[in-house]
């Protein structure tokens, strides 16, 4: 399987700088609960919650 994180700083306004930090904390820790064997993808938002400004995907390593 192959984890990508994919972000679009552009799109996080606020703090550009900050936002991929924040970002990587949020999802080390959900990793844990989500099944890693199966491919998936999940919206990335920044801070408030309020503009997607990425995407996480778990893809076969075929893909």
């Amino acid at each position: 399987m192959r984890l990508t994180l994919e972000l679009d700083l552009s799109t996080a306004a606020e703090d550009p700088a900050g936002e991929p930090g924040r970002i990587l904390r949020y999802w080390a820790g959900t990793l844990r609960q989500i099944d890693l064997t199966a491919p998936a993808e999940f919206p990335v938002m920044d801070s408030s919650y309020s503009t997607r400004v990425g995407t996480l995907r778990v893809e076969s390593a075929d893909d």
